[in-house]
């Protein structure tokens, strides 16, 4: 049987049935009404979301806090007040009384009214010592002290096989440093800048020319200058066995210059255990505490002038441009940031930098072409990570001249056309402080502060250090020069 046969037949005349009112209305009404209120319904909640959110701002609006009340203009005079007397006493904490004087005179209120009568005083104050203020204007009595790196062990430099009898006449430790400091402070000294001594104007034919210029300092205070030298832990301090890294077969001195946990400049250095230590372990650190302890002890925030060699790198840091290879690009160039950044801080707080030369060799020994070479490799090697610099202090007694006798000749000029117009050479035999203006440049002496010095030369520090004070008995006799 076919599947057309199982089919229902159609009526050939259908009567078709009428529909029920009810079923009318479920299918011709009902979807109507249901859209209708379908559609309303979504008009009833968008028109509840716009006008709902009318009336969380109405209501927002009513429980929005009321303005606050205008700003009590005394309370900020005080505040004012508070902050001008903090900053004056800081300038006066580092004897400088005109920033001082300027900054309490920035005051907006009145400092005739009785609430504000402290920071009269104060200003009537720092008037007063500022014109008992005692003037210096002879850059040639200013003592001008030079130490060389510090001895942070004793026990293993004073025993060292090579070099110990240098280290015992030469290198005073840290502990001996740290006693002078005190010593310096008390008897009246207090450290300045070149800048505070020297005055730089220009000339024609001589570029930037120098002359004296007035400092005023408190009554009972002497200015000083202080310079360390070859400030770059030379490996033969440090290395016993040349590798590049500290040891603790090294002599007992610092390393490097390095951060420590609070972001200062402190010194990394390897004990006799082989251990890396991090803290106060040369003479910044040092002096970087001290005058934090007595701010009057530096003038304007002056520190001392750091004098490097370039032979073996800035700092501690290996600066020779083959260690790039063995290096690679990217630690090199790390270490080479890192110099920068020590060098930008040490001037921002106080410090100035020279050029030791590069090679730390006596230039009055030199051919003039020897000069040259060591200029150039300091030219090509340094100056591109320290920028130009202005000092030059000589090293090994080296200076091309006799204590104030003006400059001439070849080898002058060769340090004048690379830059440099402030020289530290040596005292004269008295250990007198001296400095000697020229035509485009200016001399000075300093004295080298050693122990040896300190023992046979006592009377060139009287007054300043008393070496009997703080020498380390365990350096044995080093009388006799």
């Amino acid at each position: 049987m076919d599947e057309q046969q199982n089919m229902p037949q159609r009526p050939t005349n259908p009567r078709r049935r009428p529909r029920s009112k009810m079923r009318v209305f479920k299918e011709t009404y009902l979807p109507v009404i249901i859209l209708g209120a379908a559609l309303v319904l979504i008009l009833v909640l968008i028109f509840g979301a716009i006008f709902g959110s009318s009336d969380d701002s109405d209501t927002s609006a009513e429980t929005k806090p009321k303005e606050s009340e205008p700003i009590d203009q005394e309370q900020l005079l005080q505040q004012e007040a508070a902050d001008i007397m903090y900053r004056a006493e800081a300038y006066a904490d580092i004897l400088d009384y005109d920033n001082a004087i300027r900054t309490l005179q920035s005051f907006t209120g009145d400092l005739s009214d009785p609430q504000f009568a402290d920071m009269a005083a104060l200003y009537d104050q720092l008037v007063l010592e500022r014109s008992q203020m005692v003037p210096w204007n002879d850059p040639g009595e200013v003592m001008h002290l030079c130490v060389q790196l510090l001895i942070a062990d004793p026990d293993r430099a004073f025993n060292d096989d090579s070099f110990s009898d240098s280290f015992r006449k030469n290198f005073l430790t840290t502990d001996e440093f740290t006693k002078i400091l005190p010593q310096l402070y008390e008897n009246g000294y207090i450290l300045v800048s070149m800048e505070d001594i020297l005055s730089p104007a220009s000339s024609d034919g001589y570029g930037t020319v120098y002359e004296a210029k007035t400092l005023y300092l408190p009554q009972g205070k002497k200015p000083l200058l202080l310079t360390q030298t070859n400030v770059n832990y030379p490996n033969y301090l440090i290395d016993s066995d040349y590798d590049n890294i500290p040891d603790a077969g090294g002599s007992g001195f610092a390393s490097k210059l390095v951060y420590d946990e609070s972001g200062n400049i402190a010194c990394e250095y390897v004990d006799a255990d082989g251990q890396t230590q991090v803290g106060a372990y040369d003479m910044i650190p040092i002096l970087d505490q001290f005058v934090s302890e007595h701010p009057d002890f530096s003038y304007r925030g002056a520190k001392a002038t750091i004098a490097l060699t370039g032979y073996e790198g800035l700092f501690g840091y290996r600066t020779d441009p083959a260690l790039e290879t063995s290096m690679g690009t990217a630690a090199y160039e790390q270490q080479l940031d890192t110099i920068r950044q020590i060098a930008d801080d040490l001037k921002a707080s106080g410090y100035n930098l020279a050029c030791f030369c590069y090679n730390d060799k006596a230039y009055s020994n030199l051919t003039l072409d020897e000069v040259h070479t060591d200029l150039n490799a300091w030219t090509e090697e340094i100056v591109p990570i320290l920028g130009g610099l202005d000092t030059f202090v000589f090293a090994r007694e080296g200076d091309i001249a006799q204590p104030n006798v003006a400059y001439m000749g070849d080898k002058f000029q060769a340090l004048s056309q690379n830059g440099f117009k402030i020289f530290v050479g040596y005292c004269e035999s008295d250990g007198a402080p001296w400095c000697m203006i020229g035509d485009g440049y200016v001399r000075l002496g300093r004295v080298m502060l050693t122990p040896a010095n300190l023992v046979n030369h006592s009377d060139w520090f009287e007054g300043v250090v008393d070496g009997t004070l703080v020498l380390d008995p365990a350096r044995g006799n080093i009388s006799g020069e």
